[in-house]
């Protein structure tokens, strides 16, 4: 019997991926630190049918303590009560709920009946709208932090709210207002034919004084008309910055997770978009990876039901060649360890590669110190290219050189530069690897031995790298033997590295023809 797939969470998002698994007759584990019970009790209702072939379990007030093991296969542990909890899961979906921090403080304000943030005015203007009408009410948003959608949109409604009462008038002081997302351009018309003024500041600020106990005073610029203006409102409501959970920087920390500089579970990669994440069988949905509105949680629900569901089918990540320890030469320095960025190696009294869970990128063959790792063939396939390269440099045109291509992007961009007819110097020989991460001090050595009067690597850019850090570990290997080549008499110059995307071909040619240039001057008599 497959293992269950783990849940964390008891928002919205984790309990719409729930039900979708429920009526998939998945079997759920359904963990959360905060939530009710009664929250999981109307899921079990909502497929009363379907739940007789399927097994929930729900852990109220569970931390995860300690995670190891693989997709197909993870050993968990909670913290409930005191009491240690193991279950086995096949896979696990992080979809735990992120939190608002009011930006008060931010704005030098103190917080009270005439200045709110934006949750207390929205419960209050639920609970009671008449006690907002013959009121004039400001919103201060994307003044002092970045503009967030989901924020942006909130605002936006209750402006439109307001001004359907009686004498009520709703200003909008807003900076770079980003009303991209969906809906929002529509949403922001009718706001403003509804009555509500708004106002963008990009050169200056308002200015918001106290003139009296419990009054304000708000002054500013209209930067479109140049005309000054003076408010008293009887309420300020001021934005707020969706954050990560706390509990999430415990689960990444625990998981192995990559985030980004906010502490959400993913880092804008685009070959993770929309729920993966950098451990195959772990998702980050909805709110435990960005701000997003309610409609995209229940998006991005189906994306992790539907990825949960293919996990089985193993035949398309089989096509990547995983990386192999040879124990006989191992000493178990942990390198591969710490540097995997998929989480792949396992340790115990070997140290192996779960095969599942890597994804071929090659850093850990590339920085094994005891040349430990094989990776398929790539030694004997590096190898046959790079002598071609001896028979390449007696040809009577240009210098021999040699181009480390990622499979995902520069090899992509060299095909498609071939194919549209782009000029390419004629004595380059393109070597294809799986990723940049792979690229050793030794196979660049190597090209240079076999006669090579230069050596390009050609990475992805920052951030698109699919196994995150591949060409940040290219680069700095680059970076490192420009230095000796400068110290054996050679010239840092004959090594270079850059980075081009897949669609790039124009620029795949400009930049070879453009060392090709540099390593010709050099070689000059």
């Amino acid at each position: 019997m497959v293992a269950p797939t783990l849940i964390i969470g008891s928002g919205t998002c984790a309990l719409t991926v729930a039900r979708q698994l429920v009526t998939q007759r998945c079997r759920i584990i359904l963990a959360h630190t905060d939530g009710t019970d009664a929250e999981f009790e109307k899921l079990i209702r909502v497929q009363p049918k379907t739940v007789a072939d399927a097994s929930i379990e729900v852990l109220s007030g569970a931390r995860l303590h300690a995670c190891n093991g693989f997709v197909g296969k993870f050993a968990v542990e909670f913290n409930q009560n005191g009491e240690k909890i193991h279950r086995q899961v096949a896979s696990i979906v992080i979809a735990e709920e992120n939190r608002r921090k009011t930006n008060i403080e931010d704005y030098a304000l103190p917080a009270g009946p005439s200045v709110r943030s934006l949750s207390e005015f929205s419960k209050d203007l639920q609970n009671d709208s008449s006690a907002f009408e013959e009121k004039q009410i400001i919103f201060l948003h994307g003044l002092i932090r970045e503009s967030e959608p989901v924020i942006a949109s909130e605002i936006l409604h209750y402006a439109e709210t307001l001004q359907t009462l009686s004498g009520t008038r709703a200003y909008v002081l807003t900076g770079n207002l980003k009303v991209a997302g969906s809906g929002l351009e529509a949403l922001y018309r009718q706001a403003k034919a509804s009555g509500a003024l708004f106002f963008k500041f990009t050169d200056s600020l308002p200015t918001v004084q106290r003139i009296d106990n419990d009054g304000w005073e708000v002054k500013f610029r209209d930067e479109i008309t140049d005309h000054h203006y003076r408010a008293a409102p009887d309420i300020i409501v001021v934005d707020e910055t969706i954050v990560p959970s706390p509990y999430l920087a415990h689960l990444a920390e625990i998981l192995r997770l990559d985030t980004d500089s906010a502490g959400f579970l993913q880092t804008g990669n685009v070959h993770r978009l929309p729920v993966s994440t950098n451990r195959r069988g772990i998702l980050a949905v909805g709110p435990a990876r960005a701000a997003l509105s309610i409609d995209d949680n229940v998006t991005e629900a189906a994306c992790a039901s539907l990825a949960v569901l293919g996990l089985d089918n193993t035949a398309l990540h089989r096509t990547v060649v995983p990386a192999e320890i040879n124990s006989g030469r191992c000493i178990r320095c942990l390198t591969c360890y710490r540097l995997c960025p998929y989480g792949s190696i396992k340790r115990g009294k070997r140290i192996e590669v779960a095969a599942d869970a890597c994804a071929g990128c090659g850093i850990c063959f590339a920085e094994c110190p005891r040349k430990a790792i094989q990776l398929g063939d790539v030694d004997t396939a590096v190898g046959d290219h790079l002598r071609d390269t001896e028979v390449r440099q007696g040809l009577n045109v240009d210098p021999a050189i040699v181009a480390f291509c990622c499979t995902r992007s520069a090899a992509q961009a060299n095909d498609l530069a071939v194919k549209t007819g782009q000029q390419i110097p004629a004595n380059l020989k393109v070597v294809t690897v799986p990723c940049a991460g792979v690229i050793s001090s030794g196979f660049i050595l190597e090209a240079f031995s076999r006669g090579a009067a230069g050596v390009i690597v050609l990475t992805c850019h920052d951030g698109n790298c699919h196994s995150e850090t591949g060409n940040q570990h290219a680069r700095r290997r680059v970076e490192h033997l420009c230095g000796l080549l400068d110290i054996i008499g050679r010239g840092r110059d004959r090594l270079a590295i850059n980075t081009l995307a897949a669609n790039m071909e124009i620029e795949f040619g400009q930049i070879t023809r453009g060392f090709v240039q540099k390593i010709h001057a050099m070689d000059k008599p």
